[in-house]
């Protein structure tokens, strides 16, 4: 279990003392924004990328929210396509290809059933495997 310190804007550091293999060298101190509506995704998915040596910018399932930690720096994001209320990511997906961040979609619907901008990013249904992420994460973010 790493030991989290929480910072003013936001953003959540791991504890880097802890050991990792070549993914977790390659991760190290990457920011990722964290888009996800559903609470025990959006946590399982922090705890997982602090483990690899990430900084997580959030988690927040709130459009306003999001474009907020967008402000700082950003090495990746991993967006939920589909939020509350009907809403989608594709507005923060626009942003960050104008910003040139990478970024993957997650979502328990189908790539086609997507709006434009999502259905066209890298992608991995639901349910998520931790390897999956992973894999992802450094194709993605590793070179940045």
């Amino acid at each position: 279990m790493s030991i989290i310190a929480p910072l003013q804007n936001g953003d959540r550091v791991p504890d880097t003392t802890l050991r990792g293999g070549r993914s977790k060298r390659q991760l190290r101190a990457k920011r990722i924004l964290i888009v996800e509506d559903s609470y025990l995704v959006a946590v399982d998915l922090m705890n997982y990328l602090e483990q690899l040596g990430c900084i997580v910018a959030g988690p927040t399932g709130h459009l306003d929210e999001a474009f907020r930690l967008m402000r700082g720096r950003l090495d990746g994001a991993i967006l939920d396509a589909l939020l509350r209320d009907k809403e989608t990511s594709e507005p923060i997906a626009i942003m960050l290809r104008r910003m040139a961040v990478p970024f993957f979609v997650i979502s328990a619907h189908p790539r086609h059933l997507l709006p434009p901008e999502l259905s066209r990013a890298p992608y991995l249904g639901k349910p998520l495997s931790r390897k999956a992420v992973q894999n992802q994460a450094v194709a993605l973010f590793a070179d940045r």
